[in-house]
């Protein structure tokens, strides 16, 4: 059998670009360079930062293949990390950049993610110290083209997600979060706003709405809630095109941290019950953003939860947001992922039915029904899931076993007189199906908290005489 020649590699103080070029189709070319010469010439690669040089100078030549573009990129993303990176590095790094866009070549997305992965990197590097000026440098040519623009909401998307995932310290990401807050996030966000005008720019639109959602949750306020943006986004909401995106930036704003009555206040502010309203009507028709919605009341639920008693919250509670959900979860219950976003919200809502509040009988019912619904009798029947997504079944059980038991234990503290009467009024009516069946499931229960109780109640025209004890 014929050996292969094991590759000469220079060491990297006096690599050539073209040994630099060699070894990179080595790498990439495990089956004709063998796969221990592939992976050997790998490590040699990311080894030193000394070879970015050469990485930039790849990436600059012509008819230039996608793999081999994406793997510079990936070496320049590991030099951009290491103890050699300068400022030097960045500046060719977005001099090809420009050159790039400018040219107006057209190139894959994923490659143009990677790209912004590595300019973020070389913003975590230096805005603190060297290059402060970084987005009043990107926002200077942003406008140049649609790929300008493209490139630019790329870099502050993923910079906001290597914030929240890149593995740096927590020090770290305050800092350049304050430092964000203190030079250039109101700029920013008014660019983004800009983009939304402009529909005939869809990619923009969902690329600007995206940054504004991430930002949201830890930016000032007033710069998302106010009359100018967020007229812009219900303008997008309108729009079939971009409603999706448009709630997922209002769960940003809704999710951004703040004292509970002033939450409470930014989300009447937002007059949200026409976007739960619209979506309910939407819901066969965009399962999308039904399901962005659900995640929209989720997080109002959560966010409006206080374990101290506000008179305020628990109105709108009571008013507003409970009858929104129990509607909700009725249309929900063949979309599991729909019932999970859901899930969190129904655990803190039982507490709103709590002393101190006023005990709303029929509107419990009604919230108590629904979770039997969504459970299925959990405990006491083994119904089929709903749906086609049955795996998702035993974990929509065990979310919402939580807010059922909390229903079941407020049942009995509103007084037995309460429960016995709705039991004994319902359990044999032939008009609503459902009243019947909550009270038959309401007896079984009762029945079981308090052995050798039995109830019996004679049906209308004494035709039956339904008997429920349970020793």
């Amino acid at each position: 059998m014929k050996q292969r020649k094991e590759m000469s590699i220079m060491p990297f103080s006096s690599m050539s670009f073209e040994q630099f070029q060699a070894a990179v189709h080595t790498a990439l070319n495990p089956q004709q360079s063998g796969k221990q010469e592939s992976l050997k010439a790998d490590q040699l690669l990311k080894a030193d930062g000394l070879l970015a040089s050469h990485a930039v100078q790849c990436l600059s030549q012509p008819g230039l293949e996608d793999q081999v573009f994406f793997y510079c990129l990936c070496l320049l993303e590991t030099y951009c990390r290491m103890a050699t990176y300068t400022p030097v590095l960045r500046e060719s790094i977005l001099k090809f950049l420009l050159s790039l866009l400018d040219s107006g070549r057209t190139v894959p997305n994923f490659i143009k993610n990677k790209l912004a992965q590595v300019v973020c990197l070389c913003i975590m590097q230096e805005y603190g110290t060297t290059w402060q000026s970084a987005f009043k440098d990107m926002i200077s040519w942003w406008m140049r083209s649609s790929a300008h623009a493209d490139m630019f909401l790329k870099i502050c998307w993923t910079l906001n997600e290597d914030m929240i995932g890149m593995n740096v310290s927590d020090e770290k990401v305050v800092r350049m979060k304050d430092w964000l807050r203190e030079r250039d996030i109101p700029q920013l966000v008014h660019i983004w706003g800009l983009l939304l005008t402009d529909h005939s720019q869809p990619l923009l639109v969902k690329q600007a709405l995206r940054c504004i959602s991430g930002y949201a949750c830890w930016i000032d306020v007033n710069l998302t809630a106010n009359p100018d943006l967020l007229s812009r986004i219900y303008a997008c909401l309108a729009n079939d095109s971009f409603r999706s995106k448009s709630v997922e930036c209002l769960t940003g704003i809704v999710a951004k941290g703040m004292p509970v009555l002033e939450k409470l206040k930014l989300i009447v502010y937002l007059n949200l019950p026409s976007v739960f309203s619209g979506a309910l009507q939407l819901r066969e028709e965009d399962e999308d953003f039904f399901e962005k919605t659900c995640r929209l009341l989720g997080e109002c639920g959560v966010s409006l939860y206080s374990t101290a008693y506000t008179q305020e919250i628990a109105d709108y509670y009571i008013q507003v947001l409970i009858p929104v959900l129990i509607t909700y979860l009725e249309a929900c219950l063949s979309i599991p992922e729909c019932l999970l976003s859901l899930a969190q919200m129904c655990t803190v809502v039982p507490e709103y039915f709590k002393g101190g509040r006023p005990f709303d009988a029929n509107l419990f019912l009604k919230l108590f029904n629904v979770f039997i619904l969504v459970c299925k009798y959990p405990v006491d029947y083994d119904f089929e899931c709903p749906g086609e997504d049955e795996e998702l079944f035993p974990e929509i059980r065990q979310a919402y076993a939580v807010p059922f038991d909390h229903c079941l234990a407020l049942l009995g503290s509103a007084g037995n007189d309460f429960m016995l009467s709705f039991i004994s009024e319902n359990m044999t009516r032939t008009d609503d199906q459902k009243a019947k069946e909550l009270a038959v499931f309401l007896a079984f229960r009762y029945c079981d908290a308090h052995r050798g109780y039995m109830f019996s109640v004679q049906a209308p025209g004494g035709v039956k005489k339904l008997t429920l004890m349970i020793k």
